[in-house]
């Protein structure tokens, strides 16, 4: 990991796999050894099964799911991430 970019003229892409056989690097070290792109490519799907996990067993335990227990997004966060509003805009417009 640490020769590579040496021995290279163009920067060079790293692909961070958290849980994979490749050590992990901070993108600023990584930066620094002369990566010019680091991925971490399945890290925002590894939190997601995380945090459905997480959900779904205080469904099971609990029985609900509130807001509070930020394990949710509020529902105003989850409209504005669909485009609600958009999307109500769009159909006043053709109704």
């Amino acid at each position: 990991m640490r020769a590579l970019p040496r021995r290279l003229a163009t920067p060079q892409l790293m692909n961070m796999v958290i849980g994979g056989r490749t050590p992990i690097f901070g993108a600023e070290e990584l930066r620094r050894l002369g990566y010019g792109i680091v991925l971490y490519a399945n890290a925002v799907l590894q939190r997601a099964v995380m945090g459905m996990q997480k959900a779904l067993s205080t469904l099971r335990d609990d029985k609900q799911v509130l807001e509070p227990s930020g394990l949710v997004a509020t529902f105003n966060e989850r409209q504005r991430l669909v485009g609600k509003p958009q999307w109500d805009a769009l159909e006043r417009r053709y109704t």
